[in-house]
């Protein structure tokens, strides 16, 4: 089982990451999930999709010590399962998942290239880097990954990257209807990718 990464955190979530090496035949073996959601695995035109659907719900298999996982989408197609908070990212061929049965959790993953320091005008606000770390690739796909994993833990309330999520190394302020949330921030970087796990221990 190709797992590059698996930490528990603060034993509120679980995150792991997985390499796809597997070609889908081998995926599918000993998964057991519902037919609605096999179904729209299969029904996926791009094979890359599908198998970065069908890791997910390997990973969360491993995670939770259980073979049947049943996944069902919200209404702004964030992922859903009964009994957990979970969030899912993919980068290249990495795949990442985060679970927790108490906490609202959002995971993020980028590949670390140079092309996003042209982009960081677009989601990065003023002073939340140095001027040193404006040319900084890592730096720079951090804030994006920590902004990212804060959109998916806020799902459905959209909130603006540059107006409205701030990021301060550990936390994250985000604004919103007149409130400020502050969310807690986990960080790693493994071989070309950033990874970022948002974290609010109190739901919203």
């Amino acid at each position: 089982m190709p797992f590059v990464f698996k930490q528990n955190i603060d034993s509120d979530a679980t995150v792991g990451v997985w390499k796809i090496t597997e070609t889908e035949m081998e995926l599918w073996k000993g998964l057991s999930l519902s037919e609605t959601d096999k179904n729209a695995i299969l029904s996926l035109p791009l094979a890359k999709r599908r198998l970065e659907r069908i890791v997910c719900r390997k990973i969360l298999a491993s995670l939770l010590q259980q073979n049947e996982i049943i996944i069902h989408y919200g209404k702004n197609g964030e992922p859903l399962m009964d009994g957990f908070y979970i969030s899912f990212s993919h980068s290249g061929e990495m795949v990442a998942v985060a679970v927790s049965a108490s906490n609202p959790v959002g995971i993020d993953i980028e590949k670390i290239q140079d092309k996003i320091i042209a982009l960081q005008s677009k989601f990065v606000a003023e002073n939340e880097l140095t001027l040193e770390e404006m040319k900084n690739r890592e730096a720079i796909t951090r804030i994006w990954t920590a902004k990212e994993a804060v959109y998916k833990l806020f799902s459905g309330a959209t909130p603006d990257f540059k107006e409205q999520i701030f990021v301060k190394s550990d936390k994250a302020d985000v604004f919103l209807h007149d409130n400020t949330h502050t969310v807690n921030l986990f960080h790693w970087q493994i071989e070309e990718y950033q990874y970022t796990l948002a974290m609010n221990r109190n739901t919203f």
